[in-house]
């Protein structure tokens, strides 16, 4: 694939992946009193409800710079993957439960990801 469709790829999905977190992050801070802190605890759950799922963006960027297909290709599985239990707690009545204990084990798959992709040396041409 060409490096600038690859890059244009990468952050269509960012987006389309962002498109489904912030508004989740803001609902976290609905019951937050006016003139709170921003070192509070309501501030701190709402910026991690954005980080933890961008974390597969972060290890897309790398994958796509260090040129590593496999990796790259591997991070388009999981952001597709967390795209649709994003859009599954949004449109239908599954158990919370459910879609936590599945996206909190595929966080750690991509953590995972993340430092193997970080790890992994860029492919020499010729």
């Amino acid at each position: 694939m060409n490096k600038t469709l690859q890059w244009l790829f990468l952050i269509i999905l960012a987006l389309a992946l962002n498109v489904l977190v912030v508004p989740m992050a803001a609902f976290s801070l609905f019951g937050t009193q006016e003139g709170t802190s921003i070192f509070s605890l309501d501030y701190l759950i709402a910026f991690l409800v954005w980080f933890v799922p961008n974390i597969i963006v972060i290890q897309l960027i790398i994958a796509t710079k260090k040129s590593l297909d496999r990796e790259r290709f591997i991070g388009y599985l999981f952001i597709g993957v967390q795209m649709i239990l994003l859009f599954t707690v949004y449109s239908f009545s599954v158990p919370f439960a459910a879609i936590v204990w599945i996206g909190g084990a595929m966080q750690v798959i991509i953590v995972a990801l993340l430092v193997v992709t970080i790890r992994k040396r860029q492919p020499q041409l010729g």
